[in-house]
């Protein structure tokens, strides 16, 4: 994490070519930065390009709702404002507002809740922590650095390839990708089949779904221009990402006895199987501490990251 992508694959034997021309389209379409952040999260987002991947059918979202499921928790919608630290006892209070749906309509109610374990599992720098506060702690906690905002745009319609400069439809690429920060959007893709089934026909159904990553939300005339017929568009504006550096950074799973954050992971990379092995990780950490085992470190399991 002391090197940036550009320099590590240079010093590994890669040309300049091959950084600015494949990697850096990787790094532009995952994380909408370039070579410069640190070589890790640069490999990690290289190894998202491989053939191998595969999807949910369904949705990726699939997989921590039926974790969820699985695990027979019982989960509250609710946004906490504050975690305050219980000098007498150990444990935490915290304070949220929990949200319900009525009658087709979201009621609220602010509610306060005892625990003796707190697992943040949420990015805690100031521009994404959203008003948590900590309180009572005996050490004031630091989150520096920020997120990289993203935004997704979903367009159920069809792709105008002139704007591309092709003649003939049947030219049209099922995906683009850049290679220069600063341009109206990363990356654009054809997200082919939206709906699996063995009797698809693709060919036969003319509107197509696309995915459009950007730095701000596109404006409709641009979007008017890049594609010659649109049925449907969806915007999913989030910062999705940490803004990287070629810095060491080490932030910790442990802010406190008994409080924990997965999401001190991301500072290494941000991914979805990133998130697994955090969790796996605190989850592993809260086991030990709460029944205080005793591991001998000459045949414990390495596999934590």
């Amino acid at each position: 994490m002391k090197t940036t992508t550009l320099l590590g694959l240079k010093e590994k034997g890669f040309s300049d070519r091959i950084v600015d021309e494949l990697v850096t389209t990787t790094l532009t379409a995952n994380y909408g930065q370039n070579a410069s952040i640190h070589e890790f999260v640069g490999s990690v987002s290289v190894a998202g390009a491989g053939g191998g991947l595969w999807a949910v059918h369904g949705g990726n979202r699939l997989v921590p709702e039926r974790l969820l499921e699985s695990s027979k928790a019982t989960l509250y919608k609710a946004r906490v404002a504050r975690v305050q630290l219980l000098n007498d006892t150990g444990g935490f209070v915290i304070e949220s507002t929990l949200y319900r749906e009525v009658n087709n309509n979201i009621e609220t109610e602010n509610n306060t809740s005892d625990y003796d374990i707190v697992i943040v599992a949420a990015p805690l720098t100031e521009d994404t922590r959203r008003g948590i506060e900590f309180s009572d702690f005996p050490v004031d906690f630091s989150f520096p650095g920020e997120y990289h905002r993203t935004v997704c745009t979903m367009v159920h319609g069809k792709i105008n390839h002139t704007w591309f400069g092709f003649k003939d439809e049947s030219d049209m690429l099922d995906g683009v990708l850049t290679t220069k920060l600063g341009l109206q959007f990363n990356s654009l893709g054809k997200q082919n089949p939206v709906d699996y089934s063995s009797k698809t026909n693709n060919k036969a159904n003319k509107l197509d779904v696309w995915k459009i990553f950007a730095q701000t939300q596109l404006q409709p005339q641009f979007l008017s221009e890049l594609f010659s017929e649109i049925k449907e568009v969806t915007f999913i504006n989030w910062l999705a990402y940490p803004h990287y550096e070629a810095k060491p950074r080490l932030d910790q799973f442990v802010l406190f006895e008994n409080l924990y954050h997965i999401n001190a992971i991301e500072w290494a990379a941000s991914a979805m199987e990133m998130s697994i092995i955090g969790a796996k990780n605190v989850a592993l950490l809260v086991y030990n501490k709460w029944y205080d085992l005793k591991v001998d470190d000459s045949k414990k399991s390495h596999e934590e990251l």
